[in-house]
């Protein structure tokens, strides 16, 4: 990297000369020469040279290639001041072009603030490309001896790096400085990086030249691994939104972005974005993180099923089972043969994922699985998916346990046919031989609906002659609380009337002092 270090000094070199003559002298010529030949050979080896300007430097990607802190004389800072965000060398770039760079940015003084955007502009250069920002009608006040005169900021649109007291506020600042999910990764908004990016991203919304277009993208391509290396989340979630907002039609620069999409959905990254997930306490980390798995997709699935397996964490639980939900969502027969051929910790997961989806393509499936096992877990993700009519199928299954939870399940989806069949049962002899609980969820139900037959069927039910007395006591108490659901006047005087019953007094007694203390 000495020769991109050498190309910037002698740059600045160039620049300062011009200035100091005011014009192209021999030396002048000498160092824009020099930093010709060291451009080239960047070029050769690395591709389009991306310089970020900062108030006090120049830098390309994390890598600090000249700093000047002088303020008054400082090149970067008259850069900063003036808009530039970032200086493009692309391939093919002749030293005549350079020699004009340098002539326009030394014929403006240090303190100007106004004209080198035009000049760049209207300069048209065919193989350099700069980035800079809008401004704002708002006084900026920079920590050091420059101030902006009133009327004209360095005050960004977008997030950039700016520097204000305490009492100033920047719209779009985010305040994010120093955050950071583990030690080793940083997420400051301020990091170049994120200005790249930004770059890029102007540059390619007006760029229409072919091989420029393609230089920028390639420089956004090589930079990826980067990001993922360092550990740079929030820069890989830019860089996606960026390739999704790029609708192209050609061909070649299709290829580059799936290119992208690879490196960014690879496994490696799948792993950082995981950590970041769990490991996180920033909600805007999460919530990056968790585009970022989804953009992964399916091919991600069984590294978030494991994490959520060993996680005890709630929120990180319920940020993978919504992003699992969103992911199966488009691949629900993927979904379905991983449950049919999991047990354990992972069918409990993707039970619990099926819930999520109330989806009833998984029915069929859940039933034959719940046939096979009888699980509880299973039974209750199938009822929570099941149609009326298949609800009142189950209602003549050979096991009590699933009649019970399919008459749990009617009292949501209550209607008079729904009614009649649950008198029907309760009217029929084979009531009085049903399990006791089959028969309080029979009359528990019954409660819920409060019409005169609701009445008349309870006090069917607390007439009955006690042939088997100790269950049909039972029973006659049972219907005496599910009664005491309904409460009006006609219940409590049907109630009332079993209040000197020997069996049934103490329960008549108890529910008649609920009434009286609501």
């Amino acid at each position: 990297m000495k020769d991109l270090e050498f190309f910037v000094n002698n740059f600045i070199k160039s620049i300062k000369n011009h200035k100091l003559y005011q014009k192209v002298s021999e030396t002048t010529k000498e160092f824009i020469g020099k930093c010709y030949v060291n451009l080239t050979k960047v070029q050769e080896e690395s591709g389009p040279v991306v310089l970020l300007i900062n108030e006090d430097k120049i830098m390309n990607d994390s890598q600090v290639l000249h700093s000047d802190p002088k303020r008054l004389t400082s090149i970067p800072l008259f850069l900063y001041r003036n808009g530039i965000r970032s200086l493009t060398f692309l391939e093919g770039i002749s030293e005549e072009e350079l020699e004009s760079l340098v002539t326009i940015i030394a014929s403006r003084e240090y303190s100007s603030q106004i004209g080198l955007l035009e000049d760049l502009w209207a300069s048209k250069f065919p193989h350099i490309i700069y980035h800079a920002v809008e401004k704002t009608k708002k006084i900026q006040e920079y920590d050091g001896d420059v101030k902006a005169p009133s009327g004209i900021a360095g005050q960004e649109v977008t997030i950039l790096p700016v520097k204000v007291k305490k009492k100033d506020t920047v719209p779009g600042d985010q305040q994010e400085i120093g955050l950071k999910y583990e030690q080793k990764i940083s997420l400051n908004r301020e990091r170049t990086s994120f200005l790249l990016i930004e770059s890029i991203k102007d540059l390619l919304s007006y760029e229409t030249n072919h091989r420029k277009r393609k230089s920028i993208y390639m420089i956004l391509k090589d930079s990826i691994p980067k990001f993922l290396q360092a550990g740079n989340l929030s820069d890989l979630y830019q860089t996606k939104k960026l390739i999704d907002s790029q609708k192209e039609s050609k061909s070649e620069f299709v290829e580059i972005l799936n290119e992208m999409k690879e490196i960014i959905t690879s496994k490696a990254a799948l792993q950082l974005y995981t950590h970041a997930l769990t490991s996180s306490n920033s909600n805007r980390i999460k919530r990056e993180a968790s585009d970022l798995l989804e953009y992964v997709g399916i091919a991600g699935a069984d590294e978030l099923i494991n994490e959520l397996e060993i996680s005890s964490d709630f929120v990180s639980k319920d940020l993978i089972i919504s992003l699992l939900k969103n992911i199966f969502a488009e691949h629900k027969e993927e979904l379905e043969v991983r449950l049919v051929n999991s047990t354990g910790k992972t069918f409990s997961v993707l039970l619990l994922i099926i819930k999520r989806l109330k989806d009833p393509y998984f029915i069929p499936c859940l039933k034959e699985l719940f046939e096979k096992n009888n699980l509880p877990q299973t039974k209750e993700v199938l009822f929570s998916l099941l149609q009326r009519k298949d609800i009142i199928a189950y209602l003549d299954h050979s096991d009590p346990a699933v009649r019970i939870t399919a008459l749990e399940k009617l009292k949501a989806i209550w209607t008079p046919e729904e009614f009649e069949i649950i008198r029907d049962r309760i009217m029929s002899k084979r009531f009085w031989h049903l399990t006791i609980d089959e028969i309080e969820a029979l009359l528990q139900l019954l409660s819920t609906l409060k019409t005169d037959d609701t009445i008349k069927i309870f006090s069917t039910i607390l007439r009955k002659v006690p042939l088997f007395k100790e269950k049909i006591y039972e029973i006659k108490r049972m219907a005496l609380q599910a009664l005491s659901n309904i409460k009006d006047e006609k219940a409590v005087e049907l109630i009332s009337r079993y209040r000197n019953s020997r069996v049934l007094k103490e329960t008549v007694a108890e529910i008649l002092k609920k009434y009286e203390t609501n």
